[in-house]
């Protein structure tokens, strides 16, 4: 698979990693899934980025599909002709330095590069309210009034801030392209590592 998405532009890259785990459901809350082969293969993508089992594990998901999207280099796949990109090497380095397993706080450190505008393959960010809980995905479509995601440690279907920030495995989402703050999730913004 490494091989084959070497030659992906970086956001394919980051959605065909992201959307190999999709569906994934937790056996045990936010420390195992029913699928071990994908179970094994998702620690190895998040063990990166710090976070440690039973911690909530959405931005710890998202970083580490960036991590491994951005990581697909000839350094490490000497036998391909592609040619070292600076902006992928920069880029890596901003998503392992200031993307971090807490939502807000990795929210806060990426600021001047937020945008109200989603790409495909972009990171979306969610508060809960005032508070310093939130979540965050990655963009799979991108709409006028609407975003398609795909999310870790969330819920199957709309519920509750709580169900859908700390639900049950990785899922595919709808959600509206709506930055109206309120007591639940809200969206904050967006930031597109490419």
């Amino acid at each position: 698979m490494e091989s084959t998405l070497l030659n992906l532009p970086i956001p394919d890259r980051i959605i065909k990693i992201a959307c190999q785990f999709e569906g994934l459901r937790e056996v045990k809350s936010n420390t195992t899934w029913n699928n071990a082969l994908l179970t094994e293969k998702l620690l190895r993508v998040m063990k990166p980025t710090g976070w440690k089992p039973p911690q909530p594990y959405c931005m710890a998901f998202v970083q580490g599909v960036l991590i491994e999207a951005l990581s697909l280099t000839p350094k490490s796949h000497h036998h391909s002709l592609r040619p070292v990109d600076p902006l992928d090497v920069d880029t890596l380095w901003e998503v392992k330095t200031k993307l971090c397993p807490h939502v807000l706080t990795s929210y806060n450190n990426l600021k001047p590069q937020i945008s109200k505008a989603p790409q495909v393959g972009s990171v979306f960010f969610m508060q809960k309210g005032k508070s310093a809980s939130g979540h965050a995905g990655i963009v799979l479509e991108a709409h006028k009034d609407h975003i398609v995601t795909i999310e870790g440690n969330t819920s199957p279907a709309p519920g509750s801030a709580e169900k859908d920030r700390n639900g049950d495995g990785i899922y595919r989402k709808k959600r509206a392209l709506k930055f109206d703050k309120t007591d639940g999730l809200h969206l904050l913004g967006f930031y597109s590592p490419f």
